[in-house]
């Protein structure tokens, strides 16, 4: 049987939800190809698209806002967006990829490759099972233009949020959102801190923008470093080659770890106590996968604006508004375990640690359907 999981290159959460779901799939002997929906619109669009975006991101993020909620209003299943007709432009050729790979299963994880899959749908035909992923914890804006056979939500709640944008109830699955493995493992925290080489009688927060960097990051890096001198603290800068510089260039002590890119951020949440950062919303799930207080800062306006009410109205995290109140938060559950233990036990009810084996097995089960 075969896979084929498209993705885009715009932030880390499509294409870690999409290894996810590979990881997954590849545990049950399908073959895998994952793609980048951009790169079937050919040169060199992919890069072009993600830097817009992220420079949208980090520059910009109160317009993002505005065409994000804009889109809201004015998306409708009866008609065709700009974005939905851009997406058709490369259509013929995915589809020429589609027809080579004969995939029993294609699965999404952004908007546009759900959109070109539609339009290669009702232009071509396919005989594929075709579904999506939905890697927000809230309704986005044009997934109603999309005609997908099965649609992955995080949670039950969002169900309803689809079905007003008149979209089939039956085609909805709660079945959370897809993690990889190595993010289920919770090896014992004080093992955690020794192996690399974190002091595991500190307290550690463990600073995240993203891999766009994004949000007040080098503000919250300062001040916490600054109100808590014994606290060990670990900032990921990821594409954000500026904020890492001026951090650098703080000489900042020894118990503050200045990063820009990491494969080893699994073990890193594992050996953190606490988590700052913006709730996109793989990160957030991972976070709660491993086991973590949440502190929310700088959410985009947007998806991860609605990912922060949504946690917040379910107490899986807190939101700071301000450097000195995430001072104050980081405090709470380092003098407060039963804080942080309250917040776990609740994460743990809402997010589905094994999600991305569960949605691998459906969609063996539909596609042996097909087959048969």
């Amino acid at each position: 049987m075969k896979a084929l999981i498209l993705y885009t290159n715009t932030g880390g959460g499509h294409g870690s939800a999409a290894r996810a779901a590979a990881e997954a799939l590849t545990e049950l002997d399908v073959e895998v190809r994952l793609l980048d929906i951009l790169e079937a619109a050919g040169g060199k669009i992919s890069d072009r698209v993600s830097k817009i975006y992220n420079a949208a991101v980090r520059g910009k993020p109160r317009i993002f806002g505005l065409f994000y909620n804009a889109g809201k209003k004015v998306s409708k299943a009866n008609k065709r967006s700009v974005i939905y007709r851009l997406n058709s432009l490369y259509a013929a050729r995915l589809n020429s990829i589609v027809r080579e790979e004969q995939p029993h299963i294609i699965l999404c994880t952004h908007l546009f490759a759900g959109q070109a899959i539609t339009n290669i749908k009702r232009k071509f035909g396919l005989s594929s099972v075709t579904s999506a992923i939905i890697t927000d914890y809230t309704y986005s804006p044009m997934w109603e233009e999309t005609s997908l056979d099965y649609y992955f939500i995080p949670h039950e709640e969002l169900r309803q949020q689809f079905v007003e944008k008149r979209m089939p109830s039956e085609k909805f699955f709660a079945m959370g959102m897809p993690v990889s493995s190595v993010f289920r493992e919770n090896a014992d925290k004080r093992t955690a801190k020794l192996k690399l080489e974190y002091d595991p009688d500190k307290f550690h927060a463990l600073v995240t923008g993203g891999s766009m960097g994004a949000g007040n990051i080098f503000e919250t890096v300062v001040k916490l470093s600054q109100a808590e001198k014994e606290m060990e603290i670990t900032v990921i800068c990821g594409s954000n080659r500026k904020v890492y510089d001026r951090l650098k260039a703080l000489n900042l002590k020894e118990n503050i770890r200045i990063l820009q890119m990491t494969d080893r951020m699994a073990e890193l949440m594992g050996c953190a106590d606490v988590i700052i950062s913006k709730p996109g919303g793989l990160t957030s799930t991972e976070a709660m996968t491993k086991g973590l207080p949440f502190i929310i800062i700088t959410p985009i306006p947007g998806g991860e604006a609605d990912n922060c009410d949504f946690f917040i109205k379910h107490g899986m995290a807190v939101h700071s508004k301000s450097a000195e109140e995430t001072i104050q938060l980081c405090r709470l559950f380092k003098d407060n375990p039963q804080a942080a233990r309250d917040m776990i036990f609740v994460q743990r009810k809402n997010i589905y640690p094994d999600s991305g084996r569960n949605i691998a097995r459906f969609l063996i089960e539909k596609a042996e359907v097909g087959r048969g």
